[in-house]
């Protein structure tokens, strides 16, 4: 969804954007092998580890870095397409048209529908992987119209497609090991549950000062957070093995709190980065 911010957004401020992002990406790199080495013992060579951060697998969620510079690249060409077309049809004929290529596939290849062992459901797939370009475009068209919903059915249509995600990956676990049943990033039902999610809360005027000011670091911290959440993950998820694992269903229990903490430590982790950032910008001027 970041089109929304940066659909229309100048050449220069982009190409500034993709240089921040880097760095960013660099220096959880480097916190996430200084965790991995003096904490996880993780044995390596220099040149490994520098191959890792080339190759972006030094931190592990960050192939959405590797994903983001090739957005950052065409995001003035993919504007010119969104921008190209006269009406509102139109465009609904080029979102459609992607969920179509990549949200579809992504949901229905994946959703584990058996006769007699043997799989029943495959749609067209080679497009599959341009699932960031539906989202780009969702973005763009929420920007352009500012769509206004029932916040209320919003809420319930959210929370409905969180339920059944959730049921469809219980139900073909089978007492098991946990099976991913609705996907990765792409299939349709994720799409839905994150424009909602989007569109919920994006239009929401906070009066309050304070509470504006927190939401606005947060909000330019997001990058922060989600690479942050791959050491806090590692950090935590070690000590719930340890510590509290019993069954891969009873740790349904713990959610809340694991999540929470995670979060917690992602948010202080971008918070230190971004202010020491700005103390060392202070003192070298």
């Amino acid at each position: 969804m970041r089109s929304f911010i940066f659909n229309n957004d100048r050449i220069s401020n982009v190409y500034k954007g993709l240089l921040n992002v880097l760095c960013v990406y660099i220096f959880y790199s480097l916190i996430s092998i200084l965790v991995r080495v003096y904490h996880f013992h993780d044995t390596k060579s220099i040149t490994d580890w520098i191959y890792s951060i080339l190759s972006f697998q030094a931190n592990g969620y960050s192939w959405y870095v590797n994903m983001y510079i090739g957005i950052f690249l065409l995001i003035l060409f993919l504007n010119l397409i969104f921008n190209g077309l006269n009406t509102r049809k139109e465009r609904h004929i080029l979102i459609l048209t992607f969920l179509l290529l990549s949200g579809v596939p992504n949901f229905v290849n994946v959703l584990p529908v058996l006769i007699n062992e043997s799989r029943i459901l495959y749609f067209p797939d080679w497009w599959a992987g341009i699932y960031p370009l539906t989202y780009f475009f969702i973005g763009c068209y929420i920007r352009e119209y500012r769509p206004k919903v029932n916040k209320p059915f919003a809420l319930l249509s959210f929370v409905f497609i969180i339920l059944v995600e959730t049921f469809l990956c219980y139900y073909y676990s089978d007492n098991g090991p946990f099976v991913d049943a609705v996907g990765y990033y792409g299939p349709l039902m994720i799409i839905a549950s994150s424009v909602l999610f989007f569109i919920i809360f994006y239009d929401i005027d906070i009066k309050n000062k304070v509470l504006s000011s927190i939401f606005g670091t947060l909000g330019g911290l997001t990058l922060d957070i989600f690479l942050a959440s791959f050491i806090s993950d590692l950090l935590v998820y070690e000590y719930i093995r340890n510590n509290v694992f019993e069954s891969q269903f009873q740790i349904i229990y713990y959610f809340v709190p694991i999540i929470g903490t995670i979060l917690m430590i992602s948010i202080a982790m971008s918070l230190i980065r971004k202010y020491s950032t700005w103390l060392l910008k202070c003192n070298s001027s």
